[in-house]
């Protein structure tokens, strides 16, 4: 699906389960001046920088993924006409533990119609079918790809995961940079081990779009 994959790591809270540069020169970067009275800072990529990126969208943008503690990962992925579509690599590979960086260019090798919440084997009574999904307008999705662009991945830090959870979801953002190479980021995650956050306005802007507006989550299907 992707031909090189570069894994970046960018975060922001999640408490509830949780470039391509066109033309012939890189795209600006962002640049602040400082002077005696004032600090100005100019926008990382122009409105036209940015309608031209999003022009070469990678082919999915947003994913979300789950495990239930020690199985294999699960969930839902954004493509770049806003079609919604399930994956589940338990069924495909049971004994394996993947992490979305790991296996981006293999997503399609899972994609299901099917998805039941187990834990150890046992069937918690939710199943999600792929005809309950809904997909995203085009529209919609190729702002949020311009705002995936614009999250600085400099600020993120992580802290230690004192939640008392036996499931676990991050939340992906994929883009391209200016050297066509696709960038994995997580937007909002939590592990075993660590929660992340971030301070960037885009991305905080992107996490309650993708949990509240467009991602299924279980509970909207019982």
């Amino acid at each position: 699906m992707f031909k090189k994959v570069k894994k970046v790591l960018t975060a922001v809270l999640f408490c509830s389960v949780l470039l391509s540069g066109c033309g012939d020169s890189p795209p600006s970067e962002t640049v602040t001046e400082t002077t005696e009275q004032t600090t100005v800072t100019t926008p990382k990529y122009t409105e036209e920088e940015l309608d031209q990126m999003a022009q070469n969208m990678p082919e999915i943008v947003f994913i979300q993924s789950f495990r239930m503690y020690d199985t294999n990962i699960y969930g839902y992925f954004i493509t770049n006409t806003g079609e919604m579509k399930m994956f589940d690599f338990r069924q495909i590979a049971p004994d394996e533990y993947y992490e979305i960086p790991d296996v981006v260019e293999r997503i399609d090798e899972a994609v299901c119609d099917k998805i039941n919440i187990l834990y150890e084997g046992v069937y918690y009574g939710d199943t999600i079918f792929d005809y309950q999904l809904k997909d995203v307008p085009k529209e919609e999705i190729t702002e949020c790809y311009k705002k995936l662009l614009l999250v600085d991945e400099k600020n993120i830090y992580a802290y230690d995961n004192n939640l008392d959870s036996i499931e676990y979801s991050m939340l992906y953002g994929i883009r391209l940079n200016s050297n066509n190479e696709v960038e994995v980021q997580i937007l909002t995650g939590i592990d075993k081990i660590k929660c992340y956050d971030h301070d960037d306005m885009n991305a905080r802007e992107l996490i309650n779009l993708m949990l509240n507006k467009y991602f299924p989550n279980s509970n909207d299907y019982k």
